[in-house]
C-alpha cells in the first residue's frame, strides 16, 4: 500500500538533502546532530525564536522558555528557514514572506518525521503513533497526524488509480 504515497516536492527535497548529509534513521534527527551536520549555531534568547545566516554564519536563537518538543519545533521551523530561503525578510513584501512562512511550516511538518524513514519500518509499527512518537522524538499528537496526513495521500492515490482503471474499462468498444 506504501507504493501509492507520492512524496510532494518538498518532501522529496528533504529525502535528498538528508541523504546526502547521512541522516538516515530516527536517531540522526536529533538537533544535536543536526546542528552539526548543518553546521548551524543555536543560541537561547527571551524573544521569539528566529534565525540569521550569511555565506559565513548560520544562527538559530531559540526562546529560553521553550522545552521538550515545542523546543524541537521551533528549532526545525528555523533550520527550513535557513536551509531553504535566501535574502531579509525584513525588505520583503509581506506575501513573500507569507509563503516563506508556509514553505518552512510544510518543511517543519515533514522533517521531523520524514516518510523515506518511515518506509523503513515495519508495517505493524504504523499501527501505533505512541511508538513512532518515541522513535522520532515528536508528541503524539504530531505523529498521529502525520500518519493520518500520510493515509489519506495514499488512500486519495490509491482511489484515483482505481478510478482511472475503471474509466479505461467503461470506454472499451468492441
Amino acid at each position: 500500500m506504501l507504493d501509492y504515497y507520492k512524496p510532494d516536492r518538498v518532501e522529496r527535497w528533504i529525502e535528498e538533502l538528508y541523504i546526502e548529509n547521512g541522516i538516515w534513521h530516527p536517531q540522526d534527527l536529533s538537533m544535536e546532530n543536526m546542528v552539526c551536520t548543518f553546521s548551524v549555531c543555536v543560541e537561547r534568547w527571551e524573544s521569539p525564536s528566529k534565525s540569521l545566516w550569511s555565506n559565513e554564519k548560520r544562527l538559530i536563537l531559540l526562546e529560553q522558555h521553550l522545552k521538550g518538543f515545542a523546543l524541537k519545533k521551533a528549532f526545525f521551523h528555523e533550520l527550513g528557514h535557513i536551509l531553504q530561503h535566501e535574502g531579509d525578510q525584513m525588505t520583503m513584501p509581506d506575501t513573500y514572506k507569507a509563503f516563506m512562512e508556509l514553505d518552512t511550516l510544510r518543511f517543519m511538518k515533514v522533517a521531523m518525521m520524514p516518510f523515506f524513514m518511515l518506509k523503513e519500518l515495519e508495517p505493524h509499527e504504523w499501527e501505533y503513533p505512541r511508538y513512532l512518537a518515541h522513535i522520532f522524538n515528536v508528541s503524539y499528537e504530531y505523529a498521529a497526524a502525520r500518519l493520518t496526513y500520510i493515509r489519506r495521500r495514499i488512500e486519495a492515490h490509491y482511489l484515483a488509480e482505481q478510478e482511472q482503471t475503471y474509466r479505461k474499462k467503461q470506454f472499451v468498444f468492441c
